[in-house]
């Protein structure tokens, strides 16, 4: 199979390799070693995607907008379509994706999604801009999903945490089996800030803190920190795995899957944004070393 596209860039000892189908992250890699998960269609096959204009899975795929049901896949479209290189150096990249006849039948607005990959010699910093280009109200959400090794530098699962900024006694839930949110008791299981991650965590889904109170956290194993990811403009947080999967996603979204007894309409929909016309919002990830 042909691989997909991509652009290269490298500062220093960080260096990183993104798709341009999604302008997904592919590869991140600091003195000689991959921190991203590469993937593996026999687990999951991304490492990074995008999520818009929606996260997560919508009750049998649709949503209703002004009397017009809308089909649009898990996590939106953005993930599976190219976008454009607007520009590229050594140590950056930025792509976009506009509204298409594509995308009109599955979402109906015209927007604007540029992302900006930037490294520093500490590590990777990415922007997002989602601009409203019509001439009504666009209702969206927008997150990150990048997925890590876990484990990481070695062997054992046991021994890996995430440290919250700050502490998390915000409501938790999780995405069950059929995409839905439903209420959850995992705060009880953070701790001084600490997560210490276990399978058994997983076993009923993806956890997903909202509010999120913290705009960074470190994942750490055994042997003491491995990345420090921050973020802003994002109001939930995801965590997720497959219990054994070699990975761990940390998700920083603005919006979150629907409540399995939400029944309203894509500008009702919990958790997300509406864009005034001519309206942007802006979103930042960053993993550093």
């Amino acid at each position: 199979m042909t691989p997909d596209p991509s652009v290269s860039i490298k500062s220093g000892k960080v260096q990183a390799r993104i798709a341009l189908r999604g302008a997904e992250l592919k590869s991140l890699q600091f003195a000689g070693r991959e921190y991203l998960w590469q993937g593996d269609p026999g687990w999951w096959s991304s490492s990074a995607p995008l999520l818009f204009p929606v996260i997560g899975r919508l009750p049998d795929q649709k949503i209703n907008h002004q009397g017009r049901t809308l089909h649009l896949p898990p996590h939106g479209f953005a993930r599976d379509l190219p976008f454009r290189l607007e520009d590229a150096g050594p140590t950056h990249a930025e792509l976009s994706l506009r509204a298409s006849p594509a995308t009109l039948d599955m979402y109906p607005f015209l927007f604007e999604l540029r992302v900006r990959f930037q490294l520093g010699d500490d590590g990777l910093y990415q922007n997002v801009r989602v601009t409203n280009a019509g001439a009504e109200v666009m209702p969206a959400s927008f997150g990150f999903h990048p997925a890590f090794y876990w484990p990481a530098r070695q062997s054992l699962r046991a021994g890996h945490s995430v440290r919250f900024t700050h502490p998390e006694s915000s409501a938790a839930y999780r995405v069950d089996k059929t995409g839905c949110l439903v209420p959850s008791t995992l705060h009880s299981d953070v701790h001084d800030c600490t997560l210490l991650l276990d399978d058994a965590l997983f076993d009923q889904g993806a956890i997903v803190i909202n509010p999120v109170a913290s705009t960074g956290l470190e994942y750490r194993d055994q042997d003491g920190g491995l990345v420090a990811i921050g973020w802003s403009g994002c109001r939930q947080f995801g965590l997720w795995t497959l219990p054994g999967a070699p990975f761990i996603c940390f998700e920083p979204w603005h919006g979150h899957p629907s409540p399995c007894d939400f029944k309203g309409e894509l500008s009702e929909k919990p958790g997300g944004f509406q864009l005034q016309p001519g309206q942007a919002k802006a979103f930042q990830l960053s993993v550093t070393f």
